[in-house]
């Protein structure tokens, strides 16, 4: 404990105690006066009882007052602050696996929502700086050096993902959160990962497995393929999690309908490979183990075949190659025209601008043949005679021979945002633009000039490049941090994606480890931390109690008359 002053220049003000102490002896004595009678005095002292007690008093009380009053403005206005020395606590971070395995309702009302509720009672024990990390497919920090109230409101409305978590990344985020100092670290998770912690670390280990062995049986894997024009194929993937031999109904629906009802027999761990041969399928398709185990969500895949029958805008002066080879892709449906008048863009999926080229740019997916919108005159450089001489290895010209090919007339565009794919002898023919909402490919020459239109690998290449445009993966992961499974429409492409948990590392929810009290880490010295006590306001007060006294004392108690 330590006293020191902030401001130590308004010490030298305590000389001013001397001059009070010599302006209270100087001061002038009263006067004495004889007078016949005492009647009238005596009759005020009769009546003042209280202020007679108060001429009692000692006579150098004010003085004592005065010197005291100064003395406590003197240290009020020198900022005493007192310190005092004390262990400074661990911060402590808590790291919670939010993993699809935490979503089990082995423990009531599941493993995540339990992991919540153990946190929260946890930290109300707890006084210093608190950290909460997400553990998911990547560690998310929600909170740092917040307070109880902060890390139970963010918990409040956090979900799990359903997504193959990293709790393993999240301790590496924790080691590197307070790199100087020691922390105490709370790992919440139901142990059906091993953990991997830093041997020599600064950090105490708290490890908290929520969770028992659980039953459960899952999808792990699955997907519907078109076999033929009439004929599609399901493959679906399951697994037996549990101790026991299982037999599971299955129910696939197309649409919401049943087309197939089946049941498969599974051994303790066994994985087994299921394959259906249906009528061609197309929309929304479901498969699902009808039973109840403590893992719901990877019961049920889901799968979705779109209608790829898309329309087609060619704005052209007349190319009959390019017409033919554009009619000739099943499930397109192609509309042309003669100009760029009057054009509705959001009718259509694709657009090919063949010599008539817009003057402002649009979203979309395109090809534009001999410019493109916003091409600046001074980029561009006429070649003349070329011959294509080799191109990139890009899914759009996929087994598509260009070498040779002759152009009778040709231009460079020396623009920074294009990509070259082909290349001439004299330079690049051809183009790749991805820019905002615009993605197509750019031909800086006529087709009707050049031996491409002759050739297979004219419609070949208009074929790559529909489907490379327009197809897509239904079954991809479209944005992170999905807390679902299920049918999602993307607002972006208006396209549905199919979302399943499809994890074996997941459905897996036995636990792997088991709780451990602490790990301790090797020891440190107490880091030592100071609490100063600010005293100014204190001698503020008492200077002020002892004005109010002086006050009462010089007016002889008349106050209670």
């Amino acid at each position: 404990m330590s006293l020191k002053f902030l401001n130590p220049l308004f010490l030298s003000l305590l000389s001013l105690e001397i001059l009070v102490i010599i302006l209270y002896l100087i001061k002038p004595k009263r006067l004495r006066l004889k007078v016949p009678s005492l009647i009238l005095w005596e009759k005020v002292l009769k009546e003042e009882p209280i202020g007679r007690w108060f001429k009692k008093l000692p006579k150098n009380l004010i003085l004592l007052l005065q010197i005291l009053t100064l003395l406590f403005i003197i240290l009020y206005l020198s900022k005493p602050i007192l310190s005092f020395e004390r262990i400074l606590g661990r911060p402590t971070i808590f790291i919670l696996d939010s993993s699809a395995s935490m979503t089990s309702e082995d423990i009531f009302p599941s493993r995540f929502e339990r992991a919540k509720i153990e946190i929260i009672n946890l930290s109300k024990n707890i006084h210093n700086k608190i950290s909460l990390i997400i553990a998911k497919d990547k560690p998310y920090l929600l909170t740092s050096a917040g307070k109880n109230s902060d890390l139970e409101r963010i918990l409040s409305s956090e979900k799990p993902f359903l997504g193959e978590g990293n709790i393993n990344s999240a301790i590496t985020y924790a080691e590197n959160l307070f790199p100087k100092e020691s922390c105490d670290i709370h790992i919440f998770t139901d142990g059906t990962e091993e953990l991997n912690i830093p041997k020599n670390s600064q950090n105490n280990y708290f490890i908290h497995v929520i969770g028992k062995k659980g039953r459960n049986l899952g999808i792990i894997d699955g997907r519907v393929f078109q076999k033929n024009e009439r004929i599609s194929q399901i493959f679906l993937k399951i697994g037996n999690f549990s101790d026991k031999s299982e037999e599971v109904p299955i129910t696939v629906k197309e649409s919401g309908k049943n087309i197939i009802k089946t049941r498969a027999y599974l051994q303790p761990k066994e994985i087994k490979t299921l394959t259906f041969e249906m009528p061609l399928l197309k929309g929304k398709i479901e498969a699902s183990l009808d039973i109840k185990d403590d893992l719901s969500e990877d019961n049920t895949a889901y799968f979705y075949i779109p209608d790829f029958s898309h329309k087609i805008l060619m704005v052209s002066m007349g190319n009959p190659f390019l017409e033919k080879a554009l009619r000739s892709i099943p499930d397109t449906k192609v509309e042309i025209k003669r100009d760029i008048m009057n054009i509705e863009f959001k009718n259509y999926d694709f657009f090919i601008f063949d010599g008539l080229i817009p003057y402002f740019q649009f979203p979309g997916k395109f090809l534009f043949i001999g410019g493109y919108p916003g091409i600046d005159p001074n980029k561009i450089e006429k070649i003349g005679k070329v011959k294509i001489l080799s191109w990139e290895d890009h899914p759009i010209l996929r087994f598509v021979q260009l070498y040779g090919i002759q152009i009778d007339n040709a231009y460079i565009f020396k623009d920074e945002k294009l990509r070259p794919i082909i290349y001439s002898t004299r330079g690049p023919v051809g183009y790749y633009l991805k820019e905002d909402n615009m993605e197509g490919i750019i031909l800086s020459f006529d087709l009707l000039s050049t031996s491409w239109i002759y050739r297979d690998s004219f419609p070949l290449f208009i074929y790559n490049l529909l489907k490379y445009m327009l197809s897509y993966d239904p079954q991809k992961q479209v944005q992170e941090n999905l807390n679902f499974t299920g049918f999602y429409e993307n607002p972006e492409d208006k396209k549905i994606y199919a979302i399943n948990l499809f994890s074996q590392k997941e459905s897996t929810i036995e636990p792997q480890i088991t709780s451990q009290e602490v790990i301790l880490a090797k020891k440190r010295p107490k880091e030592k931390a100071y609490v100063n006590l600010d005293l100014s306001y204190i001698f503020l007060f008492f200077a002020l109690i002892a004005i109010i006294f002086e006050m009462f004392l010089y007016m002889g108690g008349r106050i209670y008359t």
